[in-house]
């Protein structure tokens, strides 16, 4: 959950960034499926940022970590294996995305 002044961190930049990504993937997904055109350009837009917004939560957490001095720490490692593999699991749909709207493309 998000307070009134988290938004203006980094983290709290993150997380509206990567909703409305999630938002332009849903419509993509909704207008794969009714077959309207204009949705795969947004998709493959939304697709395309999320890895970008995944590679800066990267960044953030390893930058985040080294200046606090918690990056070879044990619970710190157990956070950073928790946060990857959430990022893994969540880069599944953005890449699935991204493969049918692209071999879509090819075919015709």
């Amino acid at each position: 959950m998000i307070t009134s002044g988290a938004i203006f961190t980094v983290g709290g930049a993150l997380s509206v960034g990567k909703s409305l990504i999630e938002l332009g993937i849903l419509v993509a997904g909704v207008g794969l499926l009714t077959q309207q055109e204009w949705t795969v350009s947004v998709g493959q837009t939304a697709a395309c940022m999320y890895f970008v917004f995944a590679l800066i939560s990267i960044a953030h957490f390893v930058l985040a970590g080294s200046m606090e001095g918690y990056l070879f720490k044990q619970n710190y490692l157990v956070f950073g294996a928790i946060h990857f593999s959430m990022l893994i699991v969540n880069s599944i749909v953005p890449a699935l995305l991204l493969y049918v709207t692209f071999r879509e493309s090819n075919r015709t």
